[in-house]
């Protein structure tokens, strides 16, 4: 009878300590934050997924899959450009390349941009509901060393005969790693010149009312000055110093966290990983005040892993956690646009090869449908609540109610919180199958999350509750209706 009694008190124990323990309920009080606004999710398609001969095959915006697979991500901003744009040649006369069983693509090899490419990416610009920003080759040298537009000029006949005008651009890719990439060097003042030449082009060809994006520097832990190429701040702050900031519409420059060659879980979750993005943020703002350049920051290539992202994690659930924090942070911050790498390619892709949506997606789909873009940001302060609780507040897409973004990274135990006042919150929590956070398998609100043959999506429906409240590594949306109409 003793021996019964231990084993049953041992198992119990063992019970209470794999059991999540629940924290005392937070009280969560918001800060009226001036001018921020909540940023656009857009979507980023590289020059060299393109490159396959089988990827129109595989991702052909005709097919109705592929269609309704976009159609819930917009409305939204789809840039083509990445590494490869140094690249790339727009070929009006040129065939799409013929499919070989034994391709094998190799990083930065010549490629002809035909008609049939261009075409189908304003196909799945429109399916999108997207606005196109299109990334140009400033590898075009004339005899002086400046920027030859003659190609991008090609290119814009070609969309005039097609009557698509509103197009965005930018020029270059990551310059300050231009001597590893490319094994050349531009300058910020000669990349300043450049924009001027490229605005001049868009002015005499029609298009000078499109806005354009730049000097598209890298992340700061990417390049170390003098070894590889030239540090992004001070790419940035000397092209603003040339005058660059006069000649763009957005500041834009690209962020990752980690290496996707030797990333690791843990990473995904480590909070001086995530703080990390909000000083790369910090740090390029600064040099917009320090050059008084009254222009918004836009992320126009962005995601958790550089190098095509980290095999088995960028398209995982454990990803979503840097996805939903740089959204928030994003917000609160002041950068207007978030520009995730990428759509399909490579281990950080939204969809698939078999063009099944992989964690982000839903992510992306949640984030589009209930915030409102451009709408109020708030600053959450919960004086109890620990640092593995990040959250952050913004205008719901009905003008009325508050959407509130919460990521529970603590490993045992739930999250509970609430706002002063007698609110109900209609909950939109995205949580691993199983509890792997490795899984492409994603849940909402318990329900498994997948789309039909066709590619329609299941009804998202959210969960009332009388509180916020997540599960141990998990995130979610919290809506908090009617909460804005008497807020002021």
């Amino acid at each position: 009878m003793r021996s019964f009694i231990v084993t049953l008190c041992i198992d119990r124990l063992w019970l209470l300590i794999l059991l999540p323990m629940v924290y005392a309920h937070h009280r969560l009080h918001l800060l009226h934050t001036d001018g921020a606004t909540s940023p656009l999710l857009a979507h980023g398609l590289g020059f060299g997924a393109l490159q396959h001969p089988r990827f129109w095959r595989t991702f052909d915006p005709h097919y109705l899959r592929v269609r309704n697979l976009l159609k819930a991500l917009g409305p939204t901003m789809l840039r083509v450009g990445g590494s490869e744009t140094e690249f790339v040649t727009f070929c009006p006369h040129c065939q799409p390349a013929k499919v070989s069983r034994n391709y094998q693509r190799s990083n930065f090899t010549d490629y002809n941009l035909t008609t049939v490419d261009v075409d189908n990416i304003f196909l799945l610009a429109e399916e999108l509901d997207a606005q196109l920003l299109i990334d140009i080759n400033v590898k075009k040298r004339d005899l002086k060393n400046d920027f030859d537009p003659s190609n991008l000029e090609q290119l814009l006949d070609y969309f005039k005969t097609k009557n698509h005008r509103d197009v965005w651009f930018q020029l270059g890719n990551e310059p300050n790693a231009y001597r590893k990439k490319l094994h050349m060097y531009l300058s910020p003042a000669q990349l300043a010149h450049d924009y001027s030449i490229l605005q001049s082009a868009l002015n005499r060809n029609g298009f000078s009312r499109s806005l354009v994006f730049g000097p598209e520097v890298t992340s700061g832990k990417l390049v170390i000055d003098g070894e590889l190429g030239i540090h992004p701040i001070k790419f940035m702050s000397d092209f603003l110093a040339a005058g660059g900031g006069a000649l763009v519409n957005c500041v834009s420059w690209h962020h990752y966290y980690v290496n996707g060659k030797n990333a690791y879980i843990s990473l995904f979750t480590d909070l001086d990983v995530l703080e990390s993005f909000k000083e790369m943020v910090l740090d390029f703002r600064h040099q917009l005040t320090k050059w008084h350049v009254k222009k918004p920051m836009c992320l126009t290539e962005t995601g958790s892993a550089w190098g095509g992202g980290a095999y088995n994690l960028s398209d995982r659930y454990v990803s979503g956690f840097m996805l939903v924090d740089k959204l928030g942070l994003s917000g609160l911050q002041g950068v207007v646009k978030v520009t995730r790498q990428e759509l399909v390619h490579g281990h950080y892709s939204l969809i698939s090869q078999d063009l099944s949506p992989n964690p982000d997606y839903w992510i992306s789909v949640l984030y589009s449908r209930l915030v409102k873009h451009s709408g109020r940001v708030f600053e959450v302060n919960c004086p109890s609540c620990s640092r593995l609780n990040r959250l952050y507040a913004h205008e719901a897409a009905d003008d009325r109610s508050l959407v509130i973004m919460a990521l529970n990274l603590d490993r045992k135990n739930y999250f509970q919180a609430s706002l002063s006042g007698n609110y109900s919150y209609e909950s939109y929590c995205l949580s691993p199958d199983r509890g792997d956070l490795l899984t492409q398998r994603v849940l909402l609100n318990g329900r498994m999350l997948a789309v039909s043959e066709e590619g329609n999506l299941p009804p998202l429906v959210s969960k009332k509750q009388q509180s916020i409240r997540l599960e141990p590594l998990t995130y979610g949306f919290f809506i908090v209706k009617d909460y804005l109409v008497n807020y002021y």
